[in-house]
């Protein structure tokens, strides 16, 4: 009998967790692209008008080419114009955040921008790149000419090649706004071979964000895959959590008393 109450303990405890684990995360829609946050700001230097934010695939298909638009309002609630932009990533898989700005480069009318709308303007559903690309290290660092930059490597794990591999990077204030956005090609030329490690420099070309940052966030993407996530999946979280309550059980069992 003894031998019995394991399996049927963990039976047990594993339907419980994905019974759980189901009433958390009801079905999705295919794609549902939401909008996470965002912030307008003027660039004197360029004299353009930027917004900076963020979206989120909160459906279980992938997206591709997903759109958002801003329109433009004085204080006077008066309509000075309109601008859409990609986000950077052009799939967005499943649970995936991707960075967006949209630069309004109407010189005259942009310093008089007081407010702004935004919307996602159109996606469509699209087939998700595979898994081939890992951030293996990332830092940030101010240069001379006070310019913010985030080095690293990325790796291709994947058995093909990895071509103009795109390094993005989401720069968020301390309270998790995005407040500007940045990208590069890996170096030396955005390709890198199965199984092989390439460095990458991504600058902000605004230095009066600078001060704005608390956090940032770094992804991939080539023309052939997509970032490998660096948290477990819901699968893996489940027979985590159960191996540890299984552990927990046993352990319990053999003390004495």
């Amino acid at each position: 009998m003894t031998r019995l109450r394991v399996p049927l303990t963990l039976l047990g405890i594993l339907v419980a967790v994905l019974i759980a684990s189901s009433l958390s995360y009801p079905v999705r829609a295919a794609v549902q692209i939401n909008l996470l946050t965002y912030s307008g700001w003027y660039e004197p230097i360029t004299q353009t008008y930027h917004v900076s934010g963020e979206v989120q695939n909160a459906g279980d298909s992938a997206a591709h080419i997903v759109k958002v638009a801003a329109s433009f309002y004085d204080s006077g609630s008066t309509l000075l114009g309109t601008d859409n932009t990609n986000t950077i990533l052009n799939v967005l898989l499943a649970g995936r955040k991707a960075p967006f700005e949209i630069i309004y480069s109407d010189h005259a009318k942009a310093p008089n921008v007081d407010h702004f709308n935004v919307s996602i303007e159109s996606y469509s559903n699209a087939d998700p790149f595979p898994l081939g690309l890992e951030i293996q290290s990332s830092s940030s660092s101010v240069d001379i000419a006070g310019f913010m930059h985030v080095t690293g490597s990325v790796k291709n794990v994947a058995s093909g090649p990895a071509n103009f591999t795109n390094i993005v990077v989401t720069f968020y204030n301390s309270a998790g706004g995005v407040v500007a956005t940045a990208f590069a090609y890996s170096q030396p030329d955005g390709n890198i071979g199965s199984d092989q490690t390439a460095t990458f420099d991504v600058m902000l070309a605004y230095k009066s964000r600078n001060p704005l940052i608390g956090d940032y966030a770094v992804t991939a993407e080539s023309f052939q895959y997509s970032l490998v996530p660096e948290f477990p999946s819901m699968l893996v979280l489940v027979l985590s959590t159960t191996a540890a309550l299984l552990a927990t059980a046993l352990y319990k069992k053999k003390l004495p008393g």
